[in-house]
């Protein structure tokens, strides 16, 4: 952010559901979690759980992947305010105050041996 290099979660009135941590790609939280608003932004990784008859692929785990555009070798990216649209983020966190990174487990029906693609979860627009 513009003074300091710690990141919060977003506490703004007008930041409204983006005061959760793990999010979707439009900053709802994520429809899988399985925790209340306070453990979600004390969590290292996505704390979702999978609803009945799905699981988390066997190998599969959390893991950053590439996100679209320029991020940090740790994935993320920086914006001036929350941007659905990609090419608002940028590598560099120099005035920015919001950041973001795409986390991705691979998830199969019980019984199914092909993975399914759950909605991603976006590492928090903090800000």
């Amino acid at each position: 952010t513009l003074f300091h290099t710690t990141w919060g979660a977003p506490f703004l009135p007008h930041d409204g559901s983006k005061h959760w941590r793990w999010l979707d790609r439009h900053y709802n939280p994520h429809s899988w979690l399985a925790e209340s608003q306070r453990q979600c932004s004390e969590a290292a990784e996505p704390p979702v759980q999978a609803p009945p008859g799905w699981a988390c692929e066997p190998g599969s785990a959390w893991t950053v992947v590439d996100a679209p555009g320029p991020e940090s070798i740790d994935g993320w990216q920086y914006a001036v305010d929350f941007y659905i649209e990609d090419s608002w983020w940028e590598l560099s966190p120099a005035f920015a105050h919001c950041r973001r990174r795409l986390w991705r487990c691979s998830f199969v029906r019980d019984g199914e041996a092909s993975p399914a693609s759950p909605p991603s979860v976006v590492t928090p627009p903090r800000a």
